[in-house]
C-alpha cells in the first residue's frame, strides 16, 4: 500500500500554496506507511507463533495510530466525530469469548487511574456488539502494546492463528478506511 493514495495530491497542494505539510497529517502518512509496509518482525529466540502475535498487534496498533493522527489532523478527533471501526467478524469473536484473554490484558494493562474508564469502554462495547463497532478493543490493544504490557501469550494470540488472521485483516481494513477518509477530506476541503 505504501503512502495514502491522495498523499501526493496533498503534498502538491501544500507546496503550491507555499506551505509545509501539517505535522499531524505527516504523522498519519508515516504511521500509515509503516503499518502497510510491516510484514515481518525479526525476533531471534521467539517462536513463530509469538513473532506473528507481536507482528499482528504491532500492525493493528500502527493502523489505529495512523487513524488517530488523521483524525487529529483533519479535526475529527473529538469523541463525537471519531470514526467507528466496524467489523462484525471481530464483534462475533468477541461475543463468542474468543478474545476474552485479550480483553483481560487490555484492562490489566491500563494505568490504574485509567482502568475504570477502560473497563467501562469495553463493557459498553460488549453490550452493543450488534453495532459491530470494535474501536475500544482496537484502542485497547494499541495501548497495551505501546505501553509495553502486551504479550501474545497473555492476549491469546500466540495460541490462535484464526485470531491473528482476523486481527491482521482488521488492521488492513482500518488502513483502507483511513485512506478513504483522507481522500474524501482532501476532496471536500477544496
Amino acid at each position: 500500500m505504501g503512502r495514502p493514495k491522495a498523499w501526493k495530491t496533498y503534498i502538491d497542494q501544500v507546496k503550491s500554496a507555499g506551505k509545509k505539510p501539517d505535522k499531524l497529517l505527516a504523522n498519519f502518512a508515516a504511521r500509515y506507511r509503516f503499518a502497510t509496509s510491516l510484514d515481518d518482525l525479526g525476533l531471534p529466540g521467539f517462536s513463530a507463533a509469538s513473532r506473528h502475535g507481536y507482528l499482528v498487534a504491532t500492525k493493528l496498533a500502527y493502523a489505529y495510530s495512523a487513524l488517530e493522527a488523521l483524525e487529529r489532523g483533519i479535526g475529527s478527533f473529538a469523541v463525537k466525530d471519531r470514526s467507528l471501526i466496524i467489523d462484525f467478524r471481530i464483534a462475533k469473536k468477541l461475543a463468542n469469548g474468543e478474545f476474552d484473554a485479550a480483553l483481560v490484558q487490555i484492562i490489566d494493562a491500563a494505568e490504574p487511574r485509567h482502568q475504570k474508564g477502560v473497563r467501562e469502554s469495553i463493557d459498553a462495547m460488549m453490550a452493543n456488539l450488534e453495532s459491530g463497532n470494535v474501536r475500544p478493543f482496537v484502542e485497547g490493544i494499541r495501548n497495551s502494546l505501546f505501553h509495553g504490557k502486551f504479550t501474545p501469550t497473555a492476549s491469546g494470540l500466540k495460541s490462535s492463528k484464526s485470531r491473528r488472521d482476523a486481527l491482521a485483516k482488521l488492521a488492513d481494513e482500518i488502513l483502507l478506511g483511513a485512506d478513504d477518509i483522507f481522500g474524501r477530506w482532501l476532496r471536500d476541503k477544496n
